[in-house]
């Protein structure tokens, strides 16, 4: 799997979990620590936030700067219909991977520049993650689909331990030798599969 196909499928997990949000839902507190831009975010905002990121893999790929950009990404994205205006950042965006050509390419991001296919495992490493705690919070099937497990195993658990050390993981959770590669994936990643 390349960096790319995990890219398109963890999007796709997370556009998958955000159709199934209800209305009553939107408002809703996330629970402490599932966002590290703020402790006291609604779920409204914290999909606002992931329709932000998805709203510059278009632009990032094409090579632009942030200073290129401006803040044409700024406020709600979401508007007065969340679940539309997000399908349609998320169409650009998978668009726009799809044709990337170089993924070797460097690209410009906020915290550096990086390769694209770094770029895109950072991404797909927050949505994957991101969609697994949000599918538990509205009571929907969580699990990642089999396609995304390997996929981070391949490109992003082999970096686990640098990673949990600039903060991106929490401690590693024990589990049951016998748990499943999801589960265990999970707790690699510092979450617990049972919670």
């Amino acid at each position: 799997m390349t960096e790319q196909d995990l890219f398109l499928a963890a999007d796709k997990q997370m556009k998958k979990i955000i159709n199934q949000i209800k209305e009553d839902d939107w408002d809703k507190q996330m629970p402490e620590g599932v966002s590290a831009r703020r402790p006291d975010i609604k779920l409204r905002e914290l999909i606002n936030n992931h329709a932000y990121d998805e709203a510059w893999v278009p632009d990032v790929l094409a090579g632009k700067t942030a200073g290129e950009v401006g803040d044409k990404y700024d406020g709600d994205l979401l508007k007065e219909d969340p679940k539309g205006n997000y399908n349609k950042i998320f169409e650009a965006a998978q668009k726009a991977v799809e044709r990337l050509d170089d993924p070797e390419r460097t690209v410009h991001l906020s915290y550096g520049d990086y390769k694209a296919k770094e770029y895109l495992n950072h991404i797909s490493t927050y949505r994957s993650f991101q969609a697994w705690q949000v599918g538990k919070f509205i009571g929907v099937n969580a699990d990642l689909p089999s396609d995304v497990v390997e996929g981070l195993w391949e490109h992003v658990m082999p970096q686990v331990e640098s990673l949990r050390q600039m903060g991106v993981f929490s401690p590693e959770v024990n589990i049951d030798e016998t748990a499943s590669s999801h589960d265990k994936l999970l707790a690699k990643a510092g979450y617990d599969p049972k919670s």
